[in-house]
C-alpha cells in the first residue's frame, strides 16, 4: 500500500485539509498567521514571516484540496490537480533516495508564497495516493458533522470513519434512532 505515508507529502495534504474540523467547538485551526507558522514548522518547512494574506491563500488552498480529495473519479481529481499545478511555478529535479532509487523532487522558487509551496507538497502527495491506491481510497469521515479526510487502508475498502471516536459516535446515534423508532411504532 502506501507504506509509512504519515511522513510524506500525502500526510501534509491530509493534515492541511483537516485543519478545519466541524466536530470541534472552534472548527478553524488556522485562525491567525501564528497558527499557520506552527503548522508549517511542525512539518519542518522553513519559511519567512506570514501575513493575513498568506493565511487566506492557504485556507483557499485547503478548500480546493478538499474538493480534489472528494472527487468521485480519477479523471475529475486529475483535472483539478492539473489546474493547481498550472498555477504553480515549480521546477523538477531528480535525486537518489536513501534506498538508491531515483525520485522526482519538486521545488518552488524561494520567492513564491507559502500557499504555492504547500500546493506543490500536497498535490504531489495526493497524486502519489491516487497512483498507489486509487481515488476511491481517499475518504471523508461519514460521521456528521466530522469532515476529516483519511486514506482507507482496510483490506475490503470499507472504512467509513476517520477514527474510533467517530465510528462509536455514529453507531451510538444509529442505535438510538432505531430504539426511538421501535419505541414509537
Amino acid at each position: 500500500m502506501l507504506g509509512d505515508y504519515r511522513n510524506s507529502s500525502l500526510a501534509l495534504a491530509e493534515d492541511l485539509i483537516n485543519t478545519f474540523d466541524l466536530y470541534l467547538e472552534q472548527p478553524e485551526h488556522l485562525r491567525e498567521p501564528a497558527d499557520l507558522r506552527h503548522f508549517v514548522e511542525t512539518r519542518e518547512i522553513q519559511f519567512g514571516d506570514f501575513t493575513q494574506s498568506d493565511l487566506d491563500q492557504v485556507r483557499g488552498l485547503r478548500s480546493y484540496l478538499r474538493a480534489v480529495w472528494e472527487a468521485e473519479t480519477t479523471d475529475e481529481a486529475l483535472r483539478m490537480l492539473n489546474v493547481l499545478f498550472a498555477n504553480i511555478s515549480i521546477y523538477v529535479q531528480l535525486e537518489v533516495d536513501a534506498g538508491g532509487k531515483p525520485r522526482f523532487l519538486f521545488q518552488v522558487p524561494p520567492d513564491e508564497s507559502i500557499a504555492q509551496r504547500l500546493s506543490v507538497e500536497a498535490a504531489t502527495g495526493i497524486v502519489t495516493a491516487i497512483q498507489q491506491v486509487g481515488v476511491e481510497r481517499l475518504r471523508s469521515c461519514a460521521a456528521e458533522p466530522c469532515r476529516k479526510v483519511f486514506i482507507d487502508g482496510s483490506r475490503n475498502h470499507s472504512r467509513r470513519f476517520c477514527s474510533d471516536r467517530c465510528s462509536n459516535r455514529y453507531n451510538t446515534a444509529a442505535f438510538r434512532e432505531r430504539q426511538r423508532r421501535s419505541d414509537g411504532g
